[in-house]
């Protein structure tokens, strides 16, 4: 990653420089003699899922993240954010990152029926038709909860209550899917199952959440520090994550992948094919 495209840290009148980037568990290398280092640490996205039966998919919460001066440590781990569902079910928990003593969750995934919550700190996923989004999770100093949105049913889904990581919107039937919640990290939009509504959207925040998907009309992702994807039709876009951006969805596939630590967009069921969007990875940034 070049060094234009990393911003700086500074720290008093210290100015830091990007050492390492690592987006896989494995080992760290800290030169002798670096005691602490300033850790940005992101657990990865939720993936987006499709929703069964010719329905649009719901899109995938966003990752935690939290940074900090810490202890030099030789070892890592990167977690995944939530895995697509498939079948008719709820969504999935991500996995979490740690470095030294901080730890991020991973999004949760969106869900065919209700969106699973997020998990230390990271972004609920959006709900499917007719179903809740998972709300996000409490984190550090006492920041609020992220409520969970509310499915509708042939009206408007619910929209994700605002937090510190928010959760994502419920789904609709037949109305304008739910808007994922914007706080640090932006949960996903829910989705609606027929052409005759609009997709929800990823919620905004530091790292956005994916944008659910509709038969006929794509949603984008949510903006993080660098823009969410935007949706085609039948597909979401992938939500913005940090230093890279959310891609856009396929036209009746898959929904787009999210940035680092973005959440996936929905995707698409067509003859009998279901499409996901991937959550953006987890990653780990080290300046001293």
């Amino acid at each position: 990653m070049g060094s234009t495209t990393i911003p700086a840290v500074s720290s008093g009148q210290q100015n830091l420089t990007l050492r390492q980037t690592i987006t896989s568990s494995g080992a760290v290398t800290i030169p002798a003699g670096v005691t602490q280092v300033y850790a940005i640490l992101i657990g990865g996205g939720g993936s987006g899922s499709m929703n069964g039966s010719s329905t649009g998919g719901a899109g995938g919460g966003a990752g935690a993240l939290v940074q900090g001066w810490v202890p030099a440590t030789s070892t890592c781990v990167i977690g995944s954010g939530g895995a697509s569902v498939t079948s008719l079910g709820n969504g999935n928990n991500g996995g979490n990152s740690s470095y030294s003593t901080l730890i991020a969750g991973g999004g949760g995934a969106g869900g065919q029926a209700t969106g699973v919550a997020g998990t230390l700190g990271g972004a609920g996923g959006g709900g499917g038709s007719s179903s809740n989004g998972g709300a996000g999770s409490a984190t550090v100093l006492n920041y609020s909860f992220g409520t969970a949105g509310t499915g509708s049913g042939s009206v408007a889904g619910g929209t994700g209550g605002a937090g510190y990581s928010a959760g994502g919107g419920g789904g609709s039937t037949a109305a304008a899917g739910g808007t994922g919640g914007a706080g640090i990290s932006g949960g996903g939009g829910g989705s609606v199952n027929t052409g005759n509504g609009s997709a929800g959207t990823g919620g905004a925040g530091l790292i956005g959440g994916g944008g659910g998907s509709g038969t006929s009309n794509g949603a984008s992702g949510g903006a993080g520090v660098f823009a969410g994807g935007t949706g085609a039709t039948g597909a979401g876009g992938g939500g913005g994550g940090y230093i890279s951006a959310g891609s856009n969805g396929v036209a009746n596939t898959n929904g787009g992948n999210g940035g680092n630590g973005g959440g996936g967009g929905g995707g698409a069921y067509v003859n009998s094919t279901s499409g996901t969007g991937a959550g953006g990875n987890g990653v780990l940034y080290l300046y001293y």
